[in-house]
């Protein structure tokens, strides 16, 4: 014959909630650094490093490949790479282009580049010369977010300098 105990178990013992609790947690823990947030000055270091890499990338193929090559900004924040090929320059392909939350700022010597750009007999609006011996003229390329743009007293920007010889370098 069964007996029939008066209190039958229902749920879970506060022992069960505590360990299942304790795995959740950890697990958030562990997953948690991996999560990005993406904040404007994240962003502005990972797009600084990816125009320098593109940038250094250019400056290292004009030298490997004696080409001389012209950098265009076009009217919608990106790069475009031109080059000289039969007496005729063609585009070659967009370089980069800015994330719509970013824009920046290019100081060249404006009388130098003009010069180039004349001898070239180039009559797009180039902001970079990159030289087939590897050199190109010095510049100074500002990144900002567009919130910081505003605010003349943000700290949210990024500059790439270029020395006209070989090194460009994240300040």
């Amino acid at each position: 014959m069964m007996v029939k105990s008066g209190s039958e178990q229902r749920g879970f013992t506060l022992l069960e909630l505590l360990v299942v609790l304790f795995i959740l947690v950890s697990i958030v823990g562990l997953v948690s650094p991996y999560i990005a947030v993406g904040t404007d000055d994240d962003v502005l270091e990972a797009e600084s490093q990816a125009l320098r890499f593109v940038l250094q990338d250019v400056v290292d193929q004009s030298w490997i490949k004696g080409s001389t090559f012209v950098v265009v900004r076009e009217p919608n924040s990106a790069l475009s790479l031109w080059q000289e090929k039969q007496g005729e320059w063609e585009k070659l392909r967009t370089l980069y282009t800015l994330p719509k939350v970013l824009s920046f700022q290019l100081v060249t010597n404006g009388s130098e580049m003009e010069e180039a750009l004349e001898v070239l007999d180039f009559n797009k609006n180039g902001v970079l010369v990159f030289l087939s011996s590897g050199e190109y003229l010095p510049f100074t390329l500002t990144l900002f977010s567009e919130a910081s743009s505003e605010d003349a007293l943000s700290d949210s920007s990024v500059t790439l300098n270029g020395d006209g010889i070989n090194e460009i370098f994240i300040e």
